[in-house]
C-alpha cells in the first residue's frame, strides 16, 4: 500500500517489496570497516526508480495490519472513551478505560509501529548515502520517509509518552534502545518534518493533492498539529508554540479544498484522491484495510464481519442535539437502522425512540455509518473494497486553524475557517436548510468548548478521537469524557456491555492519559524496565 499512487503500479511493484526489504535487512547488518557504504546499496539507490520500489515497503509497513490496517485502530478507538465493541476482553479492558500491558491488540501495534520505523531508517541511511542524478526526486523519497517516521513517532509519544527513539539502522548489537523523554521525541519529530518539508515536492499552484504522493503541505500541517499537542491546555500568552501552529498550517492553507458534499467522503465511488485528502493510504481489493469488517455488524453483507466499533451513547446524542438537531453530517455518520443479508429489518439504539430498549449487544449502540458497505460493496460478497483511508484531510486543517486563531486573538478571525465547514455541512443534504449555520457571536472560551466538539462531529472514527480527548489534559478528559459517559441516563452499568469509566482525580482515571507500555517490550527488552504511571 502507499499513499495515492495509482493501484495498477503497486499491484505489480507489491510483487518486488518483500524481496527488496530483504535485501534492505540484510545489507544494513553487513558494514566492513574499509568501507562505511552499506555493501550494495550502490546497487539498490542507484536510480529513484529502485528507491521507489523500496518506499513503497516503507509505506506497506505504515499500512500494515497491525498499524493502520487495523489494528492501531482498535486501540485507539477503544481507548478514546467514545468507542464500544462486542469482545469481552475489549470491554473489560480499554472499553471501560482499563487497559492492560498484556493486551494482544496494545503488543502488536507497538511492534508493527517499531517494523515500520525500522523500514523507514533503512530507507533514510540509504538515501541520503545515495548519489542519485534526479536530485529532487531523491529529496522528495527522502522527505516522505522522513515525514512517515516522523508521524509514527507522533503517535507513539502521544499514546505511550516516553518510548524508545530508534533512528538508526538496527544491527546485532543494537537491538535494544531505552526510553527517550517526550521531549527528545517530540524535539525529533519537529527536526524531521521540517526537513520533509524542505525535501518534499509541492507545486504552488498544481492540484498537490492528485499528484501521487503526500507533499511538503502535508508535513507542514503535521507539523502544526506537533505545535499543538506542545501548547496542551496553555494559552497563547503562557507559550509560543500556538503561533508556530499558526505559521504551518498557513502553509497548508488553501492548498487543498473541500469536497461540496460530506456524503461523498465515505461513497466508495468517491472518496478516493478528493481535493480533501492531505495524507491518504491507499487500499485495494488484494490488499484492503479492514474498514467494513470492522464497522459492520456481522450477517449484514454477503461476507462475514466484525461488527468492532459502535459509538457511545453519549456521543451520539451529543452530535443529535447539536446544531438544532439539523446538521447533515449526523446521518453521515451514524446508522441505527438497517436490513441485514436475509431482509430482516434491525433497529438499534436511537435519540429518537421513546422507550428505549437495549437488551440485545447488537442493538444497544449506534453504529458508524462512515465505513459501511455502499454501492457495489453491498452485494459484492467480500468484505474487500478499494477504498482508501484518510489520515488527514482539509476539513481537519480548517478546525485546527479555528482553533489556534481564537487561542491568539480570539474568535474574530476565526470564524472564516469554521464557517467554511459549517457551509459545506448544510449543504451535505438533498434538502439543504439553514443548519449548521453560520458561527457568530462567541467568546473566546465558547469558541474553545465548540471548537473541540467540532472535532468530534467532524472527525469521528477517523483515527483522532483518541488523542483529541486528551490533548488538553487530564482535566478536559475527565469533564468531556469521562463524566458526559457516566452520567449518561440510559446506561445501565450493571449489563456486562455498559462499562462505568474511571472517577476523574483518581489513579485509574489518570493513568488512561497513556497506555501501558506492552509487556512484551518490558519482557523483551532489558532497557526498558519501567511500566508507565498506574500500570502493573
Amino acid at each position: 500500500m502507499n499513499v495515492m499512487i495509482k493501484i495498477e503500479k503497486m499491484k505489480n511493484t507489491f510483487k518486488n517489496i518483500g524481496v527488496f526489504l530483504g535485501m534492505l535487512l540484510l545489507l544494513a547488518a553487513c558494514t566492513v570497516e574499509e568501507h562505511p557504504k552499506f555493501i550494495g546499496a550502490d546497487v539498490l539507490f542507484d536510480n529513484t526508480d529502485n528507491s521507489q520500489t523500496a518506499l513503497y515497503g516503507v509505506y506497506n509497513g505504515y499500512a500494515g495490519y497491525h498499524y493502520y490496517g487495523s489494528t492501531f485502530m482498535h486501540v485507539t478507538n477503544y481507548a478514546s472513551g467514545m468507542i464500544n465493541g462486542p469482545r469481552q476482553q475489549d470491554l473489560d479492558g480499554s472499553i471501560a478505560l482499563n487497559p492492560q500491558a498484556t493486551n494482544n491488540d496494545i503488543n502488536k501495534t507497538w511492534v508493527d509501529m517499531y517494523k515500520m520505523i525500522g523500514r523507514a531508517n533503512d530507507f533514510i541511511t540509504n538515501m541520503r548515502a545515495a548519489d542519485m542524478e534526479n536530485v529532487v526526486e531523491q529529496n522528495d523519497q527522502l522527505g516522505q520517509a522522513l515525514f512517515l517516521r516522523a508521524f509514527t513517532y507522533f503517535n507513539l509519544v502521544r499514546i505511550w509518552g516516553e518510548v524508545p527513539l530508534v533512528l538508526e539502522t538496527a544491527t546485532s548489537t543494537s537491538l535494544n534502545f531505552p526510553k527517550s523523554s517526550k521531549e527528545e521525541i517530540v524535539a525529533q519529530i519537529v527536526i524531521d518534518l521540517e526537513e520533509a518539508a524542505s525535501l518534499m515536492k509541492g507545486d504552488e499552484t498544481a492540484n498537490v493533492q492528485m499528484s501521487g504522493r503526500p507533499v511538503k503541505f502535508a508535513a507542514n500541517m503535521v507539523l502544526a498539529h506537533v505545535y499543538m499537542y506542545m501548547a496542551g491546555n496553555k494559552t497563547a500568552g503562557e507559550t509560543e508554540y500556538w503561533q508556530k501552529a499558526y505559521d504551518e498550517a498557513m502553509k497548508a492553507y488553501g492548498r487543498y479544498s473541500l469536497v461540496n458534499d460530506f456524503r461523498d467522503l465515505w461513497h466508495p465511488q468517491t472518496c478516493n484522491y478528493t481535493s480533501e485528502a492531505v495524507f491518504e493510504l491507499q487500499g485495494n481489493i488484494e490488499n484492503t484495510f479492514r474498514l467494513i469488517q470492522t464497522h459492520i455488524p456481522n450477517k449484514t453483507i454477503a461476507a462475514n464481519t466484525w461488527g468492532r466499533f459502535r459509538a457511545n451513547l453519549e456521543v451520539y446524542t451529543e452530535h443529535a442535539e447539536a446544531y438544532n438537531g439539523l446538521d447533515p453530517r449526523y446521518a453521515a455518520t451514524y446508522i441505527t437502522e438497517w436490513t441485514d443479508r436475509n431482509g430482516k429489518p434491525k433497529v438499534g439504539y436511537s435519540t429518537s425512540k421513546t422507550n428505549v430498549n437495549r437488551a440485545s449487544n447488537l442493538l444497544a449502540f449506534p453504529w458508524t455509518y462512515k465505513y459501511w458497505a455502499k454501492g457495489d460493496e453491498t452485494t459484492a460478497g467480500t468484505y474487500n473494497t478499494d477504498r482508501n483511508m484518510v489520515v488527514y484531510r482539509y476539513a481537519h486543517l480548517l478546525i485546527m486553524l479555528a482553533e489556534i486563531e481564537n487561542e491568539l486573538n480570539g474568535p474574530a478571525n476565526a470564524y472564516a475557517y469554521i464557517n467554511e465547514l459549517m457551509g459545506r455541512a448544510r449543504n451535505s443534504s438533498d434538502t439543504p436548510g439553514p443548519d449548521p449555520a453560520d458561527w457568530a457571536g462567541m467568546t473566546q472560551d465558547q469558541f474553545r468548548e465548540a471548537i473541540m466538539l467540532e472535532y468530534q462531529f467532524e472527525l469521528f472514527t477517523e483515527g483522532h478521537d483518541f488523542f483529541y480527548n486528551r490533548r488538553r489534559g487530564i482535566e478536559f478528559f475527565g469533564a468531556n469524557v469521562i463524566d458526559k459517559h457516566n452520567n449518561f441516563p440510559h446506561y445501565d452499568f450493571t449489563k456486562k456491555y455498559d462499562k462505568l469509566f474511571p472517577t476523574p482525580g483518581t489513579t485509574e482515571a489518570n493513568r488512561v492519559m497513556l497506555l501501558p507500555i506492552p509487556s512484551d517490550e518490558l519482557i523483551g527488552n532489558p532497557n526498558v524496565n519501567e511500566q508507565n504511571p498506574g500500570y502493573l
